[in-house]
């Protein structure tokens, strides 16, 4: 997942739903700033939610459950106006989801 991160890409969809993807989500997630639909639900995926992702503004679905994120949902994630489906549960979350 790393590699792929490092460049901005151009991609609508990202979608690695059930993959044991391991480790903290990275900051660089933020490179994937035209994509509108990211899911990363149902990995093995820890840490805090970077604030970073705040960043992907043209994001229209977010969706990292059934991980095991914790700390505090990112307030930055309010954001992120388009967007219109955010899916966090089964998670170690604290905090309330931002305004959108």
């Amino acid at each position: 997942m790393y590699l792929l991160l490092q460049y901005d890409f151009l991609f609508d969809l990202v979608e690695l739903r059930d993959n044991f993807l391991e480790g903290q989500i990275p900051a660089t997630i933020s490179n994937l700033a035209n994509t509108d639909r990211l899911v990363l639900s149902n990995n093995l995926l820890r840490g805090n939610i970077p604030v970073e992702m705040g960043d992907m503004t043209n994001l229209a679905y977010l969706d990292l459950s059934a991980n095991s994120l914790t700390g505090n949902i990112p307030d930055v994630l309010g954001n992120i106006t388009q967007l219109e489906y955010l899916r966090l549960d089964s998670n170690k979350l604290t905090g309330d989801v931002p305004r959108m």
